[in-house]
């Protein structure tokens, strides 16, 4: 394999494994809707979308709509705070290992003083590209399903089936190697032999990501408790597969995936909780907790994946003109990949402009004590439009450091 070959390979296999991470996952749904409105929806939600949000709503939000049946409904988003991206691009356009590695080799043949000032110039572009790619990460998810929903205030059922991809990249330059990098640069201002140490290079590349499928039946009732408190459960098959790579040094350049032998596959049965009531000034209150059952599972390389409770409440006002939300984490949730922990805050709003159009705007806030240089702040936007019973929801994310979409279509009668 060429050098500028194995170059942007590495590049590109960083960021293609960053598609989808071991450790967690966050607090997410990509169902278009509440998407387009910073994520709140467990209060807010339709039918059409409770069983990813509050199963309750099946009982709740009962309207005209007998049947649902939401297909496909898929979203993601990248999340690059330390512009990693950015920093591959140049690493694999400078080509510094590379130009180190002429460097050296042309020393030695020709040990003088203008060789020895190439090593210099060499070695110390190629340390600065090692350390503005180290520790910095790059984080994506990807999420698919479709639902089928029969709302009723006795027993509203929905039946899903839903894939979430998540996980991240990281790199990691060696203090060792910055240390042998120096080492020959100093040898050659000496003018004495200087020992390439690019073949013997200890920074990795780690990349994490977990595929988790979930097959479920939610089930929902109204009791005359309250003044109507509306209850749903999910239970679910939950099937995890992980995939944990490392590589370090030169492997980073020349060895081949294999998911085969980076994966570890668990299966499980888990319980998704959830409360709504409507009052009738259009105000609504839901309560939902995700994955009430914690499980535990181990990657290949032995780092932990954990699926743990997660929950979160909402209110909601509707009116002939607008439906306003507001979601809070009750639990910090850790993220997949190599991002931080998460607690969101997220506002929404529904505008209807005619019967058949709505737009949607919303905002998150990550709540939890993350680093300085990572944007806590969400903007969101979406449309949906209705005709004869066809539905279909656009909606956009995005700030400094993530972009994200989502798409849903649905037939509703």
């Amino acid at each position: 394999m060429s050098r500028k070959k194995s170059i942007r390979y590495a590049g590109a296999f960083m960021l293609t494994l960053a598609a989808g991470g071991a450790g967690a996952v966050p607090f997410s749904s990509f169902d278009a809707r509440s998407y387009a409105m910073g994520g709140a929806g467990v209060a807010a939600g339709t039918a059409a979308n409770a069983v990813f949000l509050n199963p309750a709503l099946l009982a709740s939000e009962v309207g005209a709509e007998a049947f649902s049946l939401e297909l496909p409904v898929i979203g993601g988003r990248l999340t690059d705070p330390g512009r990693l991206s950015d920093a591959i691009d140049e690493f694999n356009e400078i080509e510094p290992i590379g130009e180190f590695q002429d460097a050296v080799n042309l020393y030695n043949i020709t040990p003088d003083a203008g060789n020895a000032a190439d090593v210099q110039a060499a070695g110390t572009r190629l340390i600065e590209q090692l350390a503005n790619v180290s520790g910095k990460t790059l984080s994506a998810e990807a999420d698919a399903g479709f639902a089928l929903g029969i709302p009723h205030p006795k027993y509203g059922l929905s039946a899903y089936v839903k894939t979430n991809a998540v996980g991240g990249a990281v790199g990691e330059a060696s203090a060792a190697d910055i240390a042998a990098i120096q080492q020959a640069m100093a040898e050659a201002q000496a003018l004495q032999p200087a020992i390439d140490p690019t073949d013997a290079l200890s920074s990795s590349v780690r990349a994490r990501f977990s595929r988790i499928t979930e097959v479920g039946v939610a089930i929902a009732r109204e009791f005359d408790i309250l003044g109507g408190l509306s209850v749903g459960v999910t239970p679910k098959i939950v099937g995890v597969r992980t995939y944990d790579f490392l590589f370090v040094g030169s492997e980073i350049d020349t060895a081949e995936v294999s998911l085969s032998e980076s994966q570890q596959s668990d299966a499980g049965i888990n319980l998704d909780v959830g409360l709504a009531k409507a009052y009738d000034n259009g105000l609504k209150l839901g309560l939902v907790v995700k994955n009430l059952i914690p499980q535990d599972y181990e990657t290949v390389l032995g780092n932990e994946f954990k699926l743990e409770p997660m929950a979160r409440a909402g209110v909601a006002y509707t009116n002939d003109c607008l439906t306003a939300a507001a979601d809070l984490d009750l639990t910090e949730n850790e993220s997949g990949g190599y991002e931080p922990k998460t607690r969101y805050a997220s506002l929404g709003v529904e505008l209807y402009l005619f019967e058949a159009a709505r737009v949607r705007l919303g905002y998150r806030h990550n709540l939890s004590d993350i680093p300085a240089d990572i944007e806590t702040d969400l903007m969101t936007a979406g449309i949906g439009f209705t005709s004869f019973g066809a539905q279909v929801d656009l909606a956009v994310a995005g700030n400094g450091d993530e972009f994200g979409a989502a798409l849903q279509l649905g037939f509703r009668f």
